[in-house]
């Protein structure tokens, strides 16, 4: 099977670098700490910014956050095991200029820093909906509803994985839940051609 796979908050918990991050960005500009929303994954709700203010932010170097984020549970003992068993990996991300310096590297970096297995790597999407369908993707794994929505809609497979910003939000489409990646396997398992 070709497998699609978003990174932030499907492969890590971006959430909590996001924390530490933003943090650390309050406290070295003397702003007071003041997260509204702890749920949202949305910089503009999460702390009641302008867009002004959340673009400042990730004017900064926001890269930064993206190397802290550690793989979730069970990343790199699934992934690797979904290779070997013949299944392409294709890891399809929003990361782009200009809210990442170096998108790829930063990405491909990362990776390799944890030894986690792909098969190709595209940036700069936003709206995944037409490259799934190029790529010829059998199952979606994504934390954001409204992409696999778009994805769903293509006739493709999906699966939320979840996170702090999607939970107990009801799903008005064909889509599997997956609290973590040994179910994401299992699922994978139960569905290959």
């Amino acid at each position: 099977m070709n497998i699609g796979i978003d990174i932030d908050d499907t492969l890590t918990r971006l959430i909590r670098a996001k924390h530490k991050h933003l943090k650390k960005y309050l406290k070295d500009n003397n702003m007071p700490y003041k997260i509204v929303d702890k749920k949202t994954n949305d910089y503009m709700k999460m702390m009641n910014w302008t867009n002004e203010e959340c673009q400042q932010y990730f004017n900064q170097d926001f890269d930064f956050l993206m190397i802290e984020a550690k793989p979730r549970l069970g990343v790199k003992k699934y992934v690797t095991k979904l290779q070997k068993e013949g299944h392409k990996i294709i890891i399809i991300t929003a990361r782009r200029v200009p809210w990442n310096k170096e998108p790829v590297k930063m990405t491909v970096d990362w990776f390799n820093k944890y030894k986690i297995p792909y098969d190709e790597l595209l940036t700069g999407y936003f709206d995944k909906s037409q490259i799934v369908k190029e790529k010829n993707i059998d199952i979606f794994i994504d934390d954001r509803i409204d992409t696999l929505r778009q994805i769903n809609n293509q006739g493709i497979k999906t699966a939320l994985m979840e996170a702090s910003h999607n939970q107990n939000i009801p799903l008005d489409f064909d889509c599997y839940k997956l609290n973590n990646w040994k179910q994401a396997y299992k699922l994978i398992k139960t569905i290959e051609k």
